[in-house]
């Protein structure tokens, strides 16, 4: 798998582990397909810096637009993954997306998919933090 942990200095110079984490709020149905592991490709309209271990989350908003799958759970954790790579989208990049990327998005490339009990989590936009809970969970 991963590390979700990374070694810091304390104020006394000893070493110690810091949690290296973050969780992402994606809309139904996509959240599902992370989970599923049949969408490895986020589309965002921002390019990101980080990157690691991401709680997938899914919002309370289900998206609206056409798409023919299933809606999952909202409100919740679903998945684990590992966000291995962020680069300007490609039409070719559909596939892997469920969706044709927008023009000027980004590919966040998302791999070693695990999937987690769901709980109950307030989403934000953008990355977060994950609550204790949840990372208690996604680091067990």
């Amino acid at each position: 798998m991963f590390s979700l942990t990374y070694p810091i200095l304390d104020n006394f110079g000893r070493v110690a582990h810091a949690l290296l984490m973050r969780c992402l709020s994606v809309r139904q149905p996509w959240a599902s397909l992370i989970a599923d592991g049949r969408k490895t490709i986020e589309l965002r309209s921002r390019p990101i810096r980080y990157r690691g271990p991401l709680v997938i989350c899914s919002s309370l908003h289900p998206w609206t637009g056409e798409h023919g799958f299933e809606l999952g759970p909202v409100g919740v954790t679903l998945a684990l993954v590992e966000l291995v790579d962020c680069v300007p989208a490609l039409p070719g990049d559909a596939g892997a997306a469920c969706l044709l990327p927008p023009e000027g998005w980004f590919a966040w490339h998302l791999r070693l998919v695990r999937r987690l009990p769901e709980l109950r989590v307030k989403g934000a936009l953008g990355l977060f933090t994950p609550p204790p809970e949840v990372a208690r969970v996604a680091a067990a």
